[in-house]
């Protein structure tokens, strides 16, 4: 099996799958997406390339435009377009259904078809859910809150966690809880001796007013 026009065909069987669903048809960088009413949703295919076959993930993401533009306003370390590119929350449909990863695996060109037709299953009953749900902000704010495996699941990086659910406190307009939450995360964070405490930290006063100066 040539591996690389697989892996197109796959592609491309999945965009015209994903179309029916609103998602535009061509995969870029293997994610596909549509417009949601407050930012994008994200269906992304990972391939896993072995001798004659290859395995695929997928996951899917929700982006709220700004969240991610108060996250993002005081990093110089990435780019515009880079910045457009990150999501709030998100997760592997395997991990959302059973809590562990699921793999499809095509191992000749007739799988394509089948694998695409698991796919698109998978998540109209896992993914397109989950999109729904944490689409919503008040559903992505409580998970988002929390710091246990469940939360981990959604976010796995403890202070991006963090800073998206402060974020999020900000654009639903309660701002009266941004110290409150931010101190429980910081304290969380150096519970587990997490450099990134500080990061937050600073991040809080960026939110309120009382970042230090120099």
């Amino acid at each position: 099996m040539n591996l690389p026009e697989a892996r197109n065909t796959l592609l491309s069987e999945l965009g015209k799958r994903l179309k029916q669903h609103g998602f535009k048809p061509r995969a870029v960088g293997q994610t596909f997406t549509r417009d949601s009413q407050h930012g994008r949703h994200a269906v992304h295919v990972t391939f896993i390339d072995h001798d004659s076959d290859f395995d695929v993930t997928c996951d899917v993401a929700v982006r709220f435009d700004q969240v991610e533009d108060i996250v993002h306003r005081s990093n110089p370390l990435l780019s515009k377009a880079e910045k457009a590119r990150t999501y709030t929350l998100g997760a592997e449909l395997g991990n959302i259904e059973r809590g562990e990863p699921h793999r499809w695996t095509a191992t000749g060109s007739a799988d394509i078809t089948r694998v695409a037709e698991q796919i698109e299953h998978s998540l109209i009953e896992t993914g397109l859910p989950y999109l729904t749900t944490y689409g919503d902000p008040a559903e992505a704010l409580a998970v988002l809150l929390r710091d246990d495996r469940r939360a981990w699941l959604h976010s796995p990086i403890h202070a991006e966690r963090a800073k998206r659910a402060l974020a999020l406190l900000v654009v639903l307009g309660r701002n009266e809880q941004v110290e409150e939450v931010g101190q429980a995360k910081v304290d969380f964070l150096s519970s587990i001796r997490d450099p990134a405490a500080t990061v937050v930290q600073r991040f809080i006063g960026t939110l309120t007013g009382s970042e230090p100066k120099g």
